[in-house]
């Protein structure tokens, strides 16, 4: 059976080498390098982090708190803290957009952008006792 299966396998790889249809046209579909992005930190009460991020296409940025813990494997379910996005200025970040959430599953900021650097900072908004570990996901173009 091996016999009659290699020589089957050869007669159309055959075919397909002799075939006599024009060579397809190149592909004009594009890759794309939106992301996401995970921003990744410790937030001390009273305290704010950015993270700086070059845009080469104009579109939405999406931003999610995906995650608040207090350490590993500590969820922080009622913590709130604040999510904005904006330009960097100094060492912060002049904010555009911004909210107060808690983590959550889906984009908590969906913002019109065009190209350049722009930034997104989580800070504290009051309700923080202890530093906290979080995870924003950037979805940008």
């Amino acid at each position: 059976m091996k016999p009659i299966a290699l020589i089957f396998l050869v007669l159309t790889l055959l075919d397909v080498g002799c075939s006599d249809t024009s060579p397809a046209a190149p592909s004009t579909t594009s890759t794309s390098t939106s992301g996401p992005t995970f921003f990744t930190g410790t937030l001390a009460p009273q305290g704010s982090s950015f993270y700086s991020l070059t845009l080469t296409q104009a579109g939405t940025v999406s931003l999610t708190v995906a995650s608040l813990t207090f350490g590993p494997r500590n969820p922080a379910p009622a913590t709130i803290v604040g999510l904005g996005f904006g330009t960097p200025v100094g060492t912060d970040c002049s904010l555009t957009a911004s909210t107060n959430t808690g983590a959550g599953l889906v984009a908590q900021i969906n913002s019109a952008s065009g190209t350049g650097t722009f930034c997104v900072d989580i800070f504290d908004v009051g309700h923080l006792d202890r530093p906290v570990d979080f995870v924003v996901r950037i979805v940008h173009p």
